[in-house]
């Protein structure tokens, strides 16, 4: 495998895998060394997406409080041996705490206060004096547009999708004193990148996600519609998807989708 030997935490009967907790058995992970890189200690599986991830932060009063930023953000209180998401006294939205957005990169840490620390994600900075309650900073400019695209409308509208921050859209002017953030709506969630407004109809924007997900707005009534070509929506679907490609594209791991991206 790409990171060495990978045990699944279950087996296929869903009791736990004696393989995963032999952690003699090395693979990618959590690695803690006490002699400043002399040696390496084995100390926990996790290592969510390594090619995006795999930072570790350590609490500069306490060296086995330390922090594996990635898309839940967890801590770990005994050197990276166990890890939990942080914040679980907090309430709590798809496992992340509330204030924080998730996609963990960066962290600054209060050097007279241990509790206390900044954290930085994909949908900006977020401070904490306590360990789990956050303050997200919302008059930060710093959203990235993937791309743009403008209606026909006089004064035009413009939309775009942002860097892990869902699909927008906004006026180009206003009657107020400037563009204020409550002037622009969110149109779809997860990853945004391109769209499109048809030239003739300012209404039907088109935008899409990630893994290949386009859809259709109204963004007059705001209503939206998945067109993703699949079986139910492609004409000739049993002329194209014949029984060869079923067969590549289970024997690669892709399902039962022919049109993975």
């Amino acid at each position: 495998l790409e990171h060495g030997f990978q045990p699944q935490k279950n087996l296929p009967d869903g009791k736990p895998n004696p393989e995963y907790e032999d952690m003699s058995k090395l693979g990618s992970g959590i690695y803690r060394s006490e002699d400043g890189g002399e040696s390496w200690k084995y100390m926990n599986r996790h290592n969510r997406r390594p090619f995006y991830y795999s930072h570790i932060y350590i609490n500069p009063f306490d060296d086995k409080l330390i922090y594996v930023l990635d898309s839940d953000f967890k801590i770990s209180r005994d050197g990276g041996k166990t890890l939990t998401n942080l914040g679980t006294n907090a309430y709590l939205r798809r496992n992340t705490p509330v204030g924080i957005h998730g996609d963990s990169h960066a962290m600054w840490f209060d050097p007279t206060n241990k509790k206390r620390f900044y954290i930085g994600d994909d949908g900006g900075v977020a401070l904490t004096h306590d360990h789990g309650s956050y303050i997200f900073f919302d008059n930060f400019v710093v959203s990235q547009f993937y791309a743009i695209s403008v209606d026909m409308r006089d004064p035009y509208w413009v939309y775009g999708g942002l860097q892990d921050h869902a699909t927008w859209g906004g006026p180009s002017r206003d009657r107020d004193r400037g563009i204020l953030t409550d002037h622009w709506f969110r149109i779809f969630g997860g990853d945004g990148f391109h769209t499109q407004v048809d030239p003739t109809d300012w209404r039907t924007l088109y935008f899409e996600s990630q893994n290949g997900s386009i859809s259709r707005m109204n963004v007059e009534t705001r209503r939206a519609t998945f067109i993703r070509p699949r079986s139910n929506n492609i004409v000739n679907y049993k002329e194209y998807v014949i029984k060869e490609i079923s067969k590549q594209q289970k024997e690669k791991g892709w399902g039962n989708n022919p049109f993975r991206f």
